[in-house]
């Protein structure tokens, strides 16, 4: 009968909280929360696998009943009772769709995220039981927060000082050492994560390497972070984002003391750290800010329900339905779920987009990869709003109304491609030789002669404005050094680009930084300006 029920060997039931409830989780996240009752009932069923016989678990339960142990069933329950809480679980559409074992290395999660396990971080942290005495002490955490006070200090300084270490090159070495040394600072940010679990009593099986948004990335698995309390689960969401900010810290301190080249690169890895730790902030996608605020609030589930109560919400504005029963829809809470409805829309879109300029060194293939993301999000999205109307129908929608939602839907879709420009500024190298300065591009996106360009001076963090040039020639084959194109000192290394003379009549730094003011773009435009180069020459 185990194959009846596939999801019950691959969920974890956590122990009862205060208000004598139990936590349902898979290795995707929590599902659903259950009495403590029927929790027991759950739990005799798993220690019963792989032969599930419902009658046999009733009477295990009402022996240990009679036998008045702690944590039991008090009311006798029969089989019949047994097999329909099974049945009901298993319509569950979460557990559902459980039909592999969650230890696998390789999985996909909803929507846009590829997961590779590399290691189990509970093995390894439990060769060093003296690290979890330590994050659990008050102490430890309050000079964590210190440390990350005067990183905050630290970039703060080398931001607002235009002649800081922050504002200068490396050599190419430095930079792909930095490259390697920010890499290693996210897997010791999720490696936090696992430590700080395992610390107040939980278990980390997977840290490893994913795909999240189509934006390499690290992830750890802390679904077991909801047996703990709400302020261990806080910190256990939020110990990746202090860890690398101890990090930055440290390193912050390094520039003002550190010989110029070092300095560089430890004033650059100070910002982007926290720059990361920020971004990690963002409470509308499932991001460690996100974590932290739904382990801290108790709500596993907020930013699924809130989606659901804008989506409901809308369907009452839009149709005049009346409101759905059970739903708060505050307003705090509609505005939330709207911002977690597009975020993600966003994320993707900056994926496409930025696809070409940091893979515009390929050529052609940048302009097939550009093209194929493109293709992907559409798809997506075209499956989405056909999931939404189908969700329509399905709440009682009758089929004119939803049909003609739909089409109204898709001609405000073909608007925005095809008669709504957006801002298309060009962000790319400057290169000043005998002939004057030039820009410099490395593919995508031109504009037209006569364009205006801001200079910047170099640096890993973009230097200060210099001023403002005017475009004086077309894009024409050139070769020019590294430096011109990425933020390093200049040596014997170059590569081919494309320049663009420049009108301007200041000096111009050696290398830099400009930025291209072009017309704004449609949608359609800029596809078609893709499918021009994978098709050109």
């Amino acid at each position: 009968m185990n194959g009846q029920y596939p999801w019950l060997s691959q969920i974890h039931l956590s122990d009862a909280d205060e208000a004598g409830r139990v936590l349902v989780s898979s290795a995707a996240g929590p599902v659903l929360r259950l009495p403590d009752t029927l929790g027991r009932i759950v739990e005799e069923a798993q220690r019963s696998l792989p032969d599930i016989d419902v009658q046999v678990i009733a009477d295990r339960l009402r022996a240990t009943a009679s036998a008045g142990r702690a944590g039991t069933v008090t009311k006798p329950v029969t089989g019949e009772e047994v097999q329909l809480l099974l049945d009901t679980l298993g319509k569950n559409p979460a557990l559902a769709r459980i039909d592999a074992p969650s230890t696998r290395r390789l999985q996909f999660r909803r929507p846009f995220s590829i997961q590779l396990t590399l290691l189990d971080p509970s093995r390894l942290l439990g060769r060093l039981p003296g690290i979890g005495r330590i994050i659990r002490s008050r102490g430890f955490w309050w000079s964590v927060a210190a440390l990350n006070a005067v990183g905050v200090a630290a970039v703060a300084a080398l931001l607002l000082d235009s002649q800081s270490a922050l504002h200068d090159t490396t050599t190419v070495a430095g930079y792909l050492c930095l490259l390697l040394a920010l890499y290693l600072a996210v897997f010791v940010h999720e490696l936090s994560h696992a430590a700080t679990l395992v610390a107040y009593g939980g278990t980390s099986r997977r840290v490893g390497f994913m795909l999240f948004y189509l934006v390499p990335a690290f992830f750890c698995d802390v679904t077991e972070a909801w047996k703990l309390k709400p302020a261990e689960r806080a910190k256990v969401a939020l110990a990746g984002i202090t860890a690398q900010g101890n990090l930055a810290a440290v390193a912050g301190i390094g520039a003002f003391v550190l010989p110029r080249d070092l300095a560089t690169l430890a004033a650059t890895f100070c910002a982007l750290c926290f720059l990361y730790g920020v971004l990690n902030l963002i409470p509308f996608v499932k991001l460690d800010g996100y974590i932290a605020l739904i382990g801290f609030l108790d709500k596993p589930n907020l930013r699924a329900r809130c989606m659901h109560e804008f989506r409901a919400w809308t369907r009452t504005l839009v149709f005049r339905t009346g409101r759905e029963p059970g739903l708060p829809s505050t307003p705090l809470r509609l505005l939330f779920g709207l911002l977690c409805t597009v975020f993600p829309l966003l994320i993707l879109i900056g994926v496409v987009a930025a696809a070409g300029s940091y893979l515009s060194s390929l050529g052609k293939a940048a302009a097939w990869i550009q093209l194929f993301l493109a293709g992907a999000l559409a798809i997506w999205l075209l499956m989405r709003g056909m999931g939404h109307v189908i969700e329509l129908r399905k709440s009682g929608i009758r089929k004119g109304p939803a049909t003609a939602y739909a089409l109204a839907l898709l001609a405000a879709a073909v608007v925005l491609v095809v008669a709504i420009p957006f801002p298309n500024n060009v962000r790319a190298g400057l290169y000043t030789d005998a002939n004057g300065p030039k820009l410099v591009l490395l593919g995508g996106s031109t504009g037209s002669a006569g364009g205006t360009v801001d200079l910047f001076g170099p640096g890993l963090v973009t230097g200060s404005r210099i001023g403002k040039a005017t475009v004086i020639g077309a894009p024409a084959p050139c070769t020019v050094p590294l430096a011109a194109t990425v933020a390093v000192k200049e040596s014997d290394l170059t590569r081919e680009a494309l320049c663009v003379r420049l009108d301007y009549a200041g000096t111009a730094p050696r290398t830099g930084t400009a930025v291209w003011e072009v017309p704004g773009q449609t949608m359609a435009q800029w596809a078609g300006n893709i499918v021009g180069r994978v098709m050109g020459p």
